[in-house]
């Protein structure tokens, strides 16, 4: 008997506890929220900052993101035709870069970073990449030819990388300090 009583006094605690936190509590703010202002900041320093001092590539695709919303690269998906095995033909979907105009590097930081994500992708990584026929005069790059170009010349591809991240000899060179002449990308 006294076990029985024991389990009911236990059940009607659970029920009795699970009743008084599963209600709706009030919140202690009621007031208007106001959302912050949007910064200025570039895309990129808010993601350097935002992954504690680390450059990421998501930070590179927010700046090529950046681009496209300034207008002056164009993102399309397209199908590409490639070689396949014996002759065949094969068709891919990809993602095509295209630089409209450049970003002249102003002083500011934002156009350092919008100047260097330019070249490095159409003037650096673009030079690696296998022509597809409308390249015209170097103002396209090909998503998916990213990997491609990282197993072929690796050494290149992260150096240029490196610069890009401002990691190289310790200096901050688009997130930060003004860039260093003797270390850029040409």
């Amino acid at each position: 008997a006294a076990t029985m009583l024991a389990a009911l006094a236990s059940a009607g605690m659970g029920i009795r506890a699970t009743l008084r936190y599963r209600r709706r509590h009030k919140p202690h703010f009621d007031d208007k929220y106001f959302r912050d202002v949007p910064s200025e900041d570039h895309p990129a320093v808010l993601g350097t900052i935002y992954h504690d001092a680390s450059v990421t590539p998501e930070c590179l695709t927010a700046s090529l993101m950046r681009l496209c919303d300034m207008g002056a690269v164009r993102l399309d998906a397209v199908k590409v035709e490639e070689k396949g095995l014996l002759g065949r033909r094969k068709t891919r979907n990809d993602y095509r870069l295209t630089a409209l105009w450049r970003v002249q590097q102003t002083g500011d930081s934002a156009s350092k970073v919008d100047n260097m994500t330019q070249r490095v992708v159409f003037d650096d990584w673009a030079r690696y990449a296998p022509r597809h026929g409308d390249e015209g005069d170097g103002g396209v790059f090909y998503m998916g030819d990213l990997e491609g170009i990282a197993k072929k010349v690796p050494e290149r591809y992260s150096s240029v990388y490196d610069k890009w991240q401002g990691a190289r000899h310790g200096r901050k060179l688009c997130f930060g300090s003004a860039a260093d002449p003797k270390h850029s990308l040409r």
